[in-house]
């Protein structure tokens, strides 16, 4: 969206504009506000030792993805064979990695900033503009020549 107050705004482009509906809800400004989310990091668990069902010990080390890569294929063949229970094979795995929880700051906008009120992100569902002028003096206009074809959601072309 171009928008001018207090000037003017000249389309002279012929590029084509799309205007997604796939959103199905306007945002509010406190969806928009910055937040603190937990994720998930693997982090892999070095060496450990696997007992099968007939006792036999068998030392892995998965420090990266292709190690578990090779540890899980090892899973499966034992699992083939016979020496480990398939209501174990989750809890095989784990061994080999585990998930760490990681703190992350998530700002929505990329601003710690509140959304401003006239914000087009808060625009409702439906509500499009390509140009708007407010303000005593200001002009938006489409140039002779120039086209702004828009699209609205699925393919629709106005």
């Amino acid at each position: 969206m171009i928008e001018v107050t207090g000037g003017e705004a000249i389309w002279k482009s012929g590029n084509t504009i799309f205007f997604s509906s796939s959103y199905t809800s306007t945002i509010s400004a406190s969806q928009a506000a910055p937040y603190n989310k937990n994720l998930n990091s693997l982090v892999y668990n070095g060496s450990f030792s696997v007992t099968d069902s007939t006792g036999g010990i068998t030392s892995h080390t998965v420090t990266d993805l292709g190690s578990l890569k090779v540890y899980n294929d090892w899973l499966v063949g034992e699992l083939q064979a016979g020496h480990i229970q398939s209501t174990n094979y989750d809890s095989l795995l784990t061994l080999g990695y585990h998930n760490n929880a990681v703190p992350v700051y998530v700002k929505p906008t990329g601003s710690d900033a509140p959304l401003d009120a006239n914000s087009p992100l808060l625009l409702p569902v439906g509500a499009h503009s390509l140009l708007e002028a407010t303000g005593l003096g200001s002009i938006a206009r489409v140039t002779s020549g120039s086209a702004a074809p828009l699209i609205i959601a699925q393919g629709r072309q106005l």
